[in-house]
């Protein structure tokens, strides 16, 4: 069902020289991998300085997970949402019917989320590991618990756009940011 396209990837380092040391970057983003950059951005649309830089990378190593009944192999070390869009699946700022609905990138709106597992993650910001079983059509009567244990840096307007932004598009078939 799925085949894997060309991967490259980005990792996002800090620039000593443009850093304000302001901790922006640490405290007002929750890193899902403080370690081992999986290449979400968070960081990068969250610093004030532009002191956060975008550097290539290639894709080396695979893992296997299973994808809406089918296993494929994605890229390692990097998000659920990228690696879903390594197979052809389309992401967009702005939701439709026809595919999966991202605005914020930060893992705070929940609007990207998949089953992994059996829970419910938001695909942006969740790193993707070896085995993990992925479910990308969500039922409607699942709901995200919206935790927020920090001010998210939010790309599309306030802390976070609402999970029930994605049920609205389905019933009226729209959806604006107020």
């Amino acid at each position: 069902m799925y085949s894997t396209l060309n991967v490259t990837g980005h990792t996002y380092l800090r620039n000593s020289e443009l850093c304000a040391n302001c901790r922006f970057c640490i405290s007002n983003v929750g890193c899902p991998s403080p370690q081992s950059c999986i290449g979400c951005k968070a960081c990068y649309l969250a610093c004030p300085h532009e002191a956060i830089l975008e550097k290539h990378r290639e894709t080396r190593n695979y893992v296997t997970i299973t994808v809406d009944g089918s296993p494929v192999e994605v890229p390692d070390n990097t998000t659920i949402k990228q690696a879903l869009e390594t197979l052809g699946i389309v992401f967009t700022r702005f939701p439709d019917s026809e595919h999966l609905f991202a605005p914020c990138e930060t893992g705070g709106c929940y609007a990207c989320s998949v089953l992994i597992d059996g829970e419910l993650v938001p695909s942006c910001h969740t790193a993707v590991r070896s085995s993990q079983s992925i479910e990308t059509k969500i039922r409607d009567d699942i709901h995200p618990l919206r935790i927020v244990g920090w001010h998210q840096s939010h790309t599309v307007g306030g802390v976070g756009t609402p999970w029930s932004a994605k049920q609205l598009e389905r019933e009226f078939g729209a959806y604006a940011e107020a």
